[in-house]
C-alpha cells in the first residue's frame, strides 16, 4: 500500500541520513557486503550488525506485521539467487544502487549520483513499457 511505501521509504532516508552523521559514510548495501567480504581479516563489526539488521528487520516485520509481507514469490531459488547476483553485479559497477544515489548522493550534488539516478529511472521506465506491468 502506500502508506507501506511512504513508511518503508522514510525510514529509509532516516538511516541514509543518520549514518551520514554519525559514520560520514554512505548506506551502501552492496558496499558494505561487499567490503565486508574483501575485508575479512580487517573484520568490522559495525558491517556484520549493519547485515544482520537488514536481515532481522525483514524477519521482524514479516512476523509482526503480516499484512505488509509482500505474500508469495513466483520465482525460484534459484531465479532469485541470480537475479541477486545480477543485482549486486550491477550495484557494484554502477557504484551503487538508485536508492543510495537518490538518498545520499543526490542531495550532495553529486554529478555521478545525478548521471546515475537519471540512468536507473530512465532504464526503469523502458522495461517497464516493454514488459507492461
Amino acid at each position: 500500500s502506500v502508506l507501506n511505501s511512504f513508511s518503508s521509504g522514510t525510514l529509509i532516508a532516516v538511516v541514509a541520513t543518520f549514518f551520514l552523521w554519525i559514520f560520514g559514510q554512505v548506506v551502501g548495501v552492496s558496499g558494505i557486503i561487499g567490503n565486508t567480504l574483501k575485508d575479512l581479516p580487517r573484520f568490522e563489526a559495525w558491517r556484520m550488525f549493519f547485515l544482520l539488521g537488514l536481515l532481522m528487520s525483514g524477519v521482524l516485520v514479516n512476523n509482526l506485521l503480516p499484512t505488509w509481507s509482500m505474500g508469495a514469490v513466483d520465482s525460484s531459488v534459484a531465479q532469485m539467487m541470480v537475479a541477486g547476483l545480477l543485482v549486486g553485479f550491477g550495484t557494484r559497477l554502477g557504484s551503487g544502487c538508485l536508492a543510495t544515489h537518490l538518498l545520499c548522493g543526490v542531495p550532495r550534488i553529486a554529478n555521478r549520483s545525478v548521471v546515475a539516478a537519471a540512468i536507473f529511472i530512465f532504464v526503469g521506465i523502458v522495461v517497464v513499457t516493454i514488459i507492461g506491468k
